[in-house]
């Protein structure tokens, strides 16, 4: 799970870079990647979430670069503290799935 640092006083965006995971063509509708050669995109941003919970704070989310990125906005957290932040989206294909990364506080 990639892991990214963050200051407790930054408010910084984070990017889900789904284009990353493009194969090009898919002919099986469980796999992990964005079928491009079908035109598929990233329809909708199902929801964002942090855990633990109350502590860093999600500000907003946005598609970006074609639809085929996901944008989060985070602020606040504890310094020392690994936050898993997970989006759940929706694809053309009518997919659902979710991508994980965790953000280490520290004090930069």
């Amino acid at each position: 799970m990639p892991r990214r640092e963050k200051d407790p006083n930054a408010v910084l965006d984070y990017t889900i870079d789904l284009a990353a995971y493009t194969n090009g063509s898919s002919t099986d509708p469980n796999n992990e990647y964005l079928d491009t050669a079908n035109s598929e995109t990233i329809s909708s941003i199902v929801s964002v979430t942090v855990s633990p919970t109350g502590e860093l704070t999600v500000d907003s989310s946005a598609l970006a670069a074609s639809n085929t990125q996901i944008v989060v906005w985070l602020s606040s957290g504890v310094a020392g503290k690994i936050y898993d932040v997970t989006a759940r989206f929706t694809t053309s294909a009518s997919r659902t799935d979710d991508r994980t990364f965790q953000v280490l506080c520290k004090e930069k």
